[in-house]
């Protein structure tokens, strides 16, 4: 059966550990295509899976088709496979579906984000829907003053290295 223009579930397996990638596509033929492109070239995103195939080589990866479905239901139902298998026998780094949750950057990936968007400014009408997001909102006492703490150790540069990740309360 071509697999060109059908939507499934997918696995790459390596053979010798059989561990493997989960994934979904709307067109399977393309993406087994992108994957083992990317493979070829030293070039996948997925550096786990990158570097099995680089020491095991092409001949000892399999792309296998698991199960066709819609379009609609190729996310919930790729979630159900990463579920089923266990997390140290997979290639995928994120484990949610249709997600990059749980991915983390490198520090050269890091670099890389910051030198491209170096010198570029956000246009007037940016800023103005920015702006629209946070008008309206009311931020807490305790929050203005962790705030203000913040700017007074740091000034400036406050924004660019404080984690803000409990800072905020509505």
């Amino acid at each position: 059966m071509k697999t060109k223009h059908l939507s499934g579930i997918y696995e790459i397996i390596c053979k010798p550990t059989q561990k493997r990638y989960v994934g979904s596509a709307v067109n399977l033929e393309r993406r087994k295509k992108q994957h083992f492109t990317n493979l070829q070239k030293s070039n996948h995103p997925n550096t786990y899976l990158q570097n099995s195939y680089t020491k095991y080589g092409k001949d000892n990866f399999e792309f296998k088709i698991l199960c066709y479905y819609e379009p609609t239901e190729l996310i919930f139902q790729e979630q159900r496979f990463l579920d089923y298998y266990k997390k140290d026998s997979l290639f995928n780094i994120c484990k949610t579906a249709g997600s990059t949750l749980g991915l983390r950057h490198t520090d050269e990936t890091k670099k890389k984000i910051s030198l491209g968007n170096k010198g570029n400014k956000h246009t007037d009408e940016a800023k103005i829907k920015i702006s629209k997001v946070h008008k309206g909102k009311i931020i807490s006492e305790k929050t203005k003053k962790k705030m203000r703490k913040v700017w007074e150790n740091q000034g400036d540069n406050a924004w660019r290295t404080e984690d803000f990740t409990d800072l905020f309360e509505y």
